[in-house]
């Protein structure tokens, strides 16, 4: 009889790789019948656990795997996992999972949408609250600024160049 199996993910410090974009950190992708955050745990201690995970694990992204149901099978589990890898790889992540770097040499990815959000969008929440206040006050535009922006004649000049005339 097969036993239920979650995938999970976890968040790997950025010695792990050169990321694709400097604010989307590398993953890696596995699946246990543990409970992720035992398979952590197991993993910290270098118990069947993959180089680049006892090297490079930082905690857990419950944000990116909660909205996965259990899976029975270990073949099933592997797929799912490798299809998560796939998804986050589309959404700038470098996924690992099992030997392979998904979106390394990818280019380009999508946003999720607010399906997609949904499940998860608690601990969106909580790592916006624990970036802090903005640190670039923003005030609100005047009409006759946001004119230019409707219209399609806006032209952004900045406010110092840094190009140094030689006169």
């Amino acid at each position: 009889m097969a036993s239920e199996k979650r995938v999970y993910v976890i968040e790997l410090d950025r010695a792990a790789g050169r990321r694709r974009d400097p604010r989307i950190p590398w993953v890696y992708v596995g699946s246990s019948a543990r409970s992720p955050e035992e398979r952590f745990a197991q993993h910290q201690r270098g118990y069947k656990s993959a180089r680049i995970v006892k090297r490079h694990a930082l905690r857990l992204r419950p944000d990116l795997y909660e909205d996965l149901d259990p899976i029975r099978g270990s073949k099933k589990a592997c797929a799912a996992e490798k299809k998560r890898a796939r998804e986050l790889a589309d959404c700038g992540f470098v996924a690992h999972c099992d030997g392979t770097s998904y979106g390394i040499r990818e280019g380009d990815w999508s946003e999720w949408d607010a399906e997609r959000l949904e499940p998860v969008l608690h601990h969106l929440d909580a790592a916006i609250d624990e970036l802090g206040p903005p640190q670039l006050a923003i005030e609100p535009a005047l009409p006759w600024q946001t004119w230019p922006l409707i219209t399609g004649s806006w032209v952004w000049v900045p406010a110092r160049s840094p190009i140094k005339s030689d006169s």
